[in-house]
């Protein structure tokens, strides 16, 4: 079972009958997006293929049209000889377009890594053959969207978080006590 926008929205709509279903179903989604942004609970893993000598893998088109990258979380390595994913050291996933973490880096086996923003990846030290990422982002819906990305046990954070913003909206049932 899939936890939906619409499955939430009677839970709201029985603090808020005067609000028509659009405006709710908008509140929610945006509710679902600070969660997002606050939590990083909203995952996506991918594998991503590294050109060699070339320190940057554009990860655009390995998430979804509806998601935009907030963070990289955890970059792993196919490592050949163990048959296995190692995970690489992360050296400042934060700071991005900061000129002063660029750094020249030879060639050879990746060792770490940084997020440039733009869905922009790059591996330390550049790689010499083409190696193989799994890549796991966090992620915020855009546009409107049915499918909730978090866990079920969000949904109460959900609904007080919709019902925070609705509840102080003007109309009959606007209780600005109840959204405090």
């Amino acid at each position: 079972m899939d936890f939906t926008v619409g499955s939430l929205l009677p839970k709201v709509r029985a603090f808020r009958k005067d609000i028509e279903e659009e405006r709710c179903n908008y509140a929610i989604m945006e509710t679902v997006r600070k969660i997002c942004r606050q939590t990083g609970y909203a995952e996506s893993v991918f594998e991503a293929t590294a050109t060699p000598n070339n320190p940057r893998i554009d990860l655009t088109n390995f998430i979804d049209a509806d998601k935009s990258v907030y963070r990289l979380k955890l970059i792993r390595l196919w490592d050949t000889n163990l048959g296995a994913w190692k995970m690489i050291y992360e050296y400042n996933s934060t700071l991005v377009d900061n000129k002063e973490a660029y750094r020249n880096y030879a060639t050879g086996w990746p060792t770490g890594w940084d997020y440039r923003g733009n869905s922009q990846l790059e591996i330390h030290p550049t790689p010499d053959i083409a190696y193989k990422f799994e890549v796991t982002a966090s992620f915020i819906p855009v546009g409107e969207f049915d499918v909730i990305p978090l866990p079920l046990e969000a949904e109460e954070a959900i609904i007080a978080g919709t019902l925070g913003h609705l509840l102080m909206l003007p109309g009959i049932d606007q209780n600005l006590q109840l959204a405090k």
